[in-house]
This record gives structure tokens, sequence and C-alpha cells, in this order.
């Protein structure tokens, strides 16, 4: 998982030695002042970690055997935690204690379901921002109510859906108007425009990470931009069924 998601927690550690404890401190870059021995009992650890290294210490807890340790997911200094006020923090631990976790397959469950709403809100962000660079270079308006959006947080695709009138069957058919790829490895995501009118011609797009155009194909069957396409939705494919194994 991308060290960069943010997590709140705080992580109390049941007679850490001295390994533990320097792996700790390490894993969640901790100075003396987010580290308090004895706080909440004899021979515990409380440990106020920041919210982007909340996993890196999650995962040395995973990983070190006969481990018990508790951790609040509802608590942190921003929700009011104060590990200077000793007696309103002990009232808070007290009253979170339901909350609390201390296992290591519920810690893996919840950091992974935290993992997976992240990246759900990402590739809604990151897809937002590469439509509004489709409508620049396309010059259509894509919040029209004729266009209809669909990011499926699933595959990680974003398509523009428009209706046409279909002669022969004397109805309306689904066009897809637009396609965009979730981002490969690289952080590069890949459009194709399909005009409704067949005197337009179609378009490929590579778009980079901060949603600019990199460069466009030539070739509207270009099998590089095929390629490219495949390699992106697969490795959106993988950290979706990763997590999707852990959350229920």
């Amino acid at each position: 998982m991308d060290n960069s998601i943010n997590f709140k927690g705080i992580f109390v550690v049941n007679r850490p030695n001295v390994v533990l404890r320097q792996a700790i401190k390490t894993a969640g870059k901790l100075n003396t002042e987010q580290i308090f021995p004895e706080f909440s009992g004899k021979n515990t650890v409380l440990y106020t970690v920041q919210d982007c290294f909340d996993k890196n210490v999650s995962n040395i807890l995973i990983g070190t055997p006969n481990v018990k340790f508790r951790y609040y997911p509802t608590l942190d200094n921003k929700s009011g935690f104060d590990p200077k006020n000793k007696t309103e923090a002990l009232d808070m631990l007290a009253k979170a204690k339901n909350t609390a976790i201390s296992t290591k397959d519920k810690l893996i469950h919840v950091f992974k379901k935290k993992s997976r709403d992240v990246l759900y809100s990402n590739i809604r962000r990151i897809q937002e921002r590469n439509l509004k660079l489709m409508e620049q270079e396309t010059l259509i308006d894509l919040n029209d109510k004729n266009y209809r959006k669909n990011i499926d947080v699933q595959t990680g695709i974003c398509r523009i859906f428009v209706d046409v009138p279909d002669r022969k069957l004397e109805k309306s058919k689904r066009h897809t108007l637009i396609e965009i790829t979730p981002p490969n490895k690289s952080g590069t995501c890949f459009a194709k425009y399909t005009p409704v009118s067949e005197e337009q011609e179609s378009r490929r797009i590579a778009i980079n990470k901060n949603g600019e155009k990199m460069f466009e194909y030539k070739d509207p069957t270009s099998t590089f931009f095929k390629k490219n396409v495949a390699e992106a939705k697969e490795n959106y494919a993988s950290k979706y069924q990763d997590l999707k194994l852990f959350v229920s």
C-alpha cells in the first residue's frame, strides 16, 4: 500500500522489549514527546503517531510475534486527545475502549478498509481532473445534461455516455463518447475519444499525473495505445483485488 495514505490513531503496547521499542520509534519517526511509558498502565507504552506513519507502526506490530497492543482508531491529537492532560486522556481511552482493536487480523482489516476508501477517493479525484483536460481538448461541456458520467471505482475507468438516435431501431442508443483508464504504475492515464459524428476523427491521448496532456497517438488503432490501456487497467485491478481480499 502507498505510504502517503493518512490514518489517525493511538497505539498502546504492552511490555515492548528494547528491540520492539526501537522498531516502533523508527517506523513512526517518533520523538520523545510522542512516547509515553507507563502512561496507561504498568509495563505499557503509549504512542501518539503522526497520521502518515500509523500504517508503518501497524506493520511492525503485525510482524512481531506474541505482541499485545491496543489501537484506538478514533483517537488522536486532532480529536482532542492530549497526553499532556493525563486525567482527560485516560478518560478518553476508557470511553473508546469498545472501539479499540487488539488483534492482528482486525488491525489488518481496518487498514485495508481505509486503504480501499482512499483508493476510491483518489480515483474519483484523478478522473475528475482528467475530464477537465478532455473538455479542453474536445471543446465539449461535459456538465451538459445530455452527457452522463460514470466513474467505476471497482475498475477505475471513467466513461462519458451520450444517447444518439438509431434510425434502424427507431430509438436512441447509448454511445461511449469518452473512456479514460485509471493510472498505470507511472501515474499516466489513457483517454479515448470517439465522436458521435463519423466525419470527426477519434483521438487517443496520454495524460500525466498532473492532469496534463503528454502526447497524442497519431494512429487511432495504435497497438501501443492498446497495450498501455491494458497495463493501466491491470495495475488498478491488482490494487483493488489486493484490498478486496481483506474487506468484506
